[in-house]
């Protein structure tokens, strides 16, 4: 079986580290299979990824824009999808590729077309938010299977989305292998020193991107 995996765009969202723990899993348990990965020039996966069912197609220069990458994904990988004769693919993100020849995977792992109503923003960000929403309706129609990150994704898909099959969903919560994480973590003295914070600092954490619809003023 041809597994194919677009890195290309589906990196926001801790993508890095979905990836990172996501691909060594994959060839391990698909080690009969081909798994060929679409990434940038220069990705970290390529050097970090050690298995002989893996392979890496750089296709585009690592400072292609998002417009470039969505492009690509959409106009030229259907092209190499079906010259390599792929059985599946799959995209952690929303928005599949739309003509690809065989069937797709899809993970919404991106709740904000979903939401951005709830929130004041800028009509240029609600136009974005409009488009991906779109968007997402039209790939989770096309998928042949969906992951839902959490339990509380897959309802909320539900919910607005009730033409969902139910087998159709699964979750799949981010994968993060512990044992090989841990032994890289600080400890509070050591990341309050490469923070240069006093031990009686008070902190408060947000993992987000800096990004304006995380509303990171709001929280502050």
């Amino acid at each position: 079986m041809r597994i194919a995996i677009t890195l290309l765009s589906g990196i926001g969202y801790g993508g890095a580290t979905y990836f990172r723990h996501l691909l060594p899993a994959l060839a391990a348990a698909a080690s009969q299979d081909e798994i060929h990965c679409f990434v940038q020039e220069g990705h970290p996966m390529v050097a970090a990824t050690r298995a002989p069912n893996v392979v890496f197609h750089e296709v585009l220069p690592a400072h292609a824009s998002a417009l470039d990458r969505f492009r690509y994904e959409q106009v030229e990988l259907p092209r190499a999808l079906g010259r390599m004769r792929a059985d599946l693919v799959y995209t952690a993100k929303n928005i599949t590729v739309f003509r690809a020849p065989c069937p797709q995977v899809i993970a919404i792992r991106n709740m904000e077309p979903f939401r951005y109503r709830a929130f004041t923003n800028s009509r240029t960000l609600d136009a974005a938010s409009r488009v991906k929403w779109e968007l997402t309706k039209r790939s989770i129609g096309r998928a042949a299977a969906i992951v839902a990150v959490s339990n509380a994704v897959r309802d909320d898909l539900r919910a607005h989305l009730w033409r969902i099959p139910t087998e159709r969903v699964i979750t799949l919560y981010n994968m993060i292998d512990v044992d090989l994480t841990e032994p890289q973590l600080f400890s509070r003295e050591e990341a309050r020193a490469a923070l240069h914070l006093k031990e009686d600092d008070f902190v408060f954490g947000n993992v987000a991107r800096l990004v304006p619809n995380k509303d990171h003023e709001n929280l502050i």
